[in-house]
């Protein structure tokens, strides 16, 4: 990944986080060790158990497991867990696997194998340090930390390079890994001028909005792309582009005529009857307005929700109009998609498994296809992102687009682009 030591150790709470938490999911035992030593035990007194009550000579009750060497260092082990869980979280919020005390604890694991003892004791500690970094971080940093945490925000980290669309060069995938954690970009503190003129923050907050060079145009190409490729992959369905509500059906007499003119990202048939429009955005929940930034630092999501809205009032009322459904299809810069792009991802991996023989109710096939599709859109999403930021640096720009011959990383994003085969984007 590149970084420094200095940067490790700086980040190195978020990098221990899941993935699921926005982290990088790389464990670290001094956190996870008392809750492997619960889990331990919980194994162990429910396997003794089961054994001596099989005897005829041995009847053990609690008082004969409490005074064993092993078993005090389990009771310590979880007692100063389920502490500092309820100093950080509250009594009211802690997690239910430490709710009861360790002499009710024990009593269970006597009667009962707890094989997840160990896994939710870890989620529970990373829970009270996710709750401590989002603390101490600045109302950036926590937008950036809730956006890195959303449902499929993470796909990227886990994905295969097995075709096109899920190859990230190792350039772009170091600076996709920077932009997660919170760090300045080499490439423009080395060059810290926007292609529009403006300074760049070495964070590239400005860098992910600005139009300037095609780079956020070019990304939500790429994403609508993406989406047109998934739904392509479904039996009996057909894909239109950019269709303009005048081809559509529109009527000119109720509408003005450059709301005829608008026009969607895609018209998809779906296998089921059901006609969609969709279109697709990528925003970044990032904001020079306190009240926004503040909005987006508190609640997950709320960057996504909030172009939802907006794609809604732009589209909604002229599709219900001309009897379409309409679907916007939102992601946040750091991965996560809005509720919209899930229920609609969940639509079409539940018409995808009718493609597998009597995978139409199969949750576990839906699953399968709902990974892939993350995978395809999160890979996506965070190679154009990394290239928009590398190629938003002040160069001479012969012609329009990201992809410039005599741009200042032009070695890197060359081999980036011919990255790409007949199965990827482009």
């Amino acid at each position: 990944m590149r970084l420094t030591p200095e940067e490790w150790i700086q980040k190195k709470e978020q990098i221990y986080l899941p993935l699921c938490q926005g982290g990088l999911g790389i464990p670290f035992f001094r956190h996870i060790a008392p809750a492997a030593l619960v889990g331990y035990g919980a194994q162990t007194l429910a396997a003794v158990r089961g054994r001596l009550t099989d005897q005829s000579f041995a009847t053990p009750t609690q008082s004969d497991f409490t005074g064993l060497h092993w078993v005090k260092r389990v009771a310590q082990a979880y007692t100063d867990c389920r502490g500092g869980v309820q100093r950080e979280l509250g009594q009211n919020h802690i997690p239910r696997v430490l709710q009861s005390e360790w002499g009710e604890r024990i009593d269970d694991f006597l009667i009962h194998e707890r094989g997840e003892m160990q896994h939710l004791m870890i989620e529970a500690l990373h829970l009270v340090r996710r709750e401590q970094l989002l603390n101490a971080l600045s109302p950036p940093g926590k937008a950036r930390l809730k956006s890195c945490s959303g449902t499929g925000a993470s796909a990227w980290l886990t994905a295969m390079p097995s075709s096109g669309w899920t190859k990230i060069s190792p350039t772009l995938f170091t600076t996709a890994v920077r932009l997660r954690l919170g760090l300045p970009i080499p490439e423009i503190k080395r060059n810290p001028i926007c292609a529009c003129g403006a300074t760049l923050d070495h964070e590239g907050q400005h860098a992910q909005t600005c139009g300037t060079g095609g780079g956020v145009w070019w990304r939500h190409e790429q994403m609508k792309d993406a989406f047109c490729s998934l739904l392509q992959g479904l039996r009996h369905c057909y894909v239109t582009r950019e269709p303009t509500f005048g081809q559509l059906g529109l009527s000119t007499p109720t509408r003005l005529v450059n709301e005829r003119q608008k026009r969607p990202d895609f018209l998809a048939g779906l296998p089921s009857g059901d006609t969609v429009l969709g279109d697709v955005a990528v925003t970044h929940p990032f904001s020079i307005d306190a009240n926004r930034l503040r909005r987006f630092a508190k609640t997950a999501g709320s960057a996504a929700k909030a172009m939802e809205k907006v794609k809604n009032d732009r589209y909604g009322e002229i599709c219900h109009e001309i009897g379409f459904r309409f679907v916007p299809l939102v992601f946040e810069t750091y991965g996560r998609p809005g509720e919209g792009t899930i229920r609609f991802l969940k639509e079409i991996a539940k018409l995808g498994a009718g493609r597998v023989r009597g995978g139409e109710g199969d949750e576990a096939v839906q699953t399968r296809l709902m990974d892939r599709y993350y995978k395809v859109l999160s890979c996506t999403l965070q190679r154009f992102v990394a290239a928009n930021l590398l190629c938003s640096i002040h160069s001479r720009r012969g012609t329009r687009g990201p992809f410039q011959p005599e741009c200042l990383l032009g070695r890197e994003v060359a081999a980036f682009s011919g990255s790409f085969d007949s199965e990827g984007a482009n």
